[in-house]
């Protein structure tokens, strides 16, 4: 099933991509309303990176804690990514296939996944970190210290991301009228239809 085109947010786009492009710049944040277009705004973004990311980026992890989605007019549940850090990490090793390190103690895994993401740098998105907030020290402090760059999508701005963040909002103008036209479209229903 292919995503529907992003609408508007050339801006927040444009914006993101400064920030993959500055290097001692780290994480950024995607906050905003439950609804309101972050992860739509992060995989338009993530999808342009796999062309054009910087060095020393050598790969995209998408990781996701959403427990439910919004698909096909219905709320779904999903099985999420990561909800706990043991589980965010055994994810990032999987991803590497060092299957090994599985079984260790937490703080095995850590070190690993550390030198891991040392010697291989990957932009990290993390989706709906709300559902997981205990993560985000790992991400946000431990990952400092590598060449990794972490998006996270979040209804809260966390603690400190105050200039390292994007406050998304509902579309307006315009913009609205094409994002409900592309909607309707996709639909086969056409705008006159409600009168």
């Amino acid at each position: 099933r292919r995503a529907a085109a992003l609408v508007g947010r050339r801006r927040d786009l444009d914006e993101l991509r400064g920030w993959v492009m500055d290097a001692p710049s780290r994480s950024w944040a995607l906050t905003g309303e439950g609804g309101k277009g972050k992860t739509a705004l992060a995989f338009e973004f993530v999808a342009a990176a796999c062309q054009d990311a910087p060095r020393p980026l050598e790969s995209i992890l998408w990781m996701s804690a959403k427990q439910r989605e919004f698909r096909e007019g219905a709320v779904a549940e999903i099985t999420p990514d990561f909800t706990d850090l043991e589980s965010a990490l055994d994810r990032i090793l999987r991803e590497y296939n060092w299957s090994e390190a599985l079984g260790w103690e937490l703080v095995a895994k850590k070190l690993t996944v550390l030198e891991l993401l040392a010697k291989f740098p990957a932009l990290i998105v993390l989706d709906d970190i709300d559902s997981a907030a205990e993560v985000l020290h790992f991400f946000e402090v431990d990952l400092s210290r590598t060449a990794c760059k972490v998006l996270l999508t979040s209804r809260l701005l966390p603690f400190g991301w105050a200039k390292s963040s994007t406050q998304i909002r509902g579309l307006s103008g315009p913009e609205a009228d094409q994002f409900i036209d592309s909607r309707l479209d996709r639909m086969g229903v056409k705008r006159g239809a409600f009168g």
